[in-house]
């Protein structure tokens, strides 16, 4: 958790760091969830959640608190093809094991 201001600093203080940082770990996230299953992502999900804890502490801090429309389509969005992937991923170890 130390190192959560650390990457909060370092995103801040980039031209329009927030919003491409925001933009990259969405990426990164449904990139995740269509391959979680795999050996290499599960070595990298250590990483990929610290990387998704930061835009998740910076909406915190925000000054008004509140997501816009597109923030939270986008959250809900995410978060389905986490779902999604994590599904495959257990349907997916259950054949083999079966």
């Amino acid at each position: 958790m130390g190192l959560i201001p650390v990457g909060q600093e370092r995103v801040l203080s980039q031209d329009d760091g927030k919003r491409r940082f925001i933009a990259v770990v969405a990426d990164l996230s449904k990139a995740f969830a269509l391959c979680a299953a795999s050996d290499e992502a599960t070595a990298l999900r250590d990483d990929i959640s610290y990387f998704q804890a930061i835009p998740a502490a910076l909406s915190k801090h925000s000054s008004n608190g509140k997501k816009s429309p597109e923030q939270l389509d986008a959250a809900a969005i995410g978060f389905s093809i986490l779902d999604f992937g994590f599904w495959i991923a257990e349907r997916l170890n259950c054949s083999k094991s079966c």
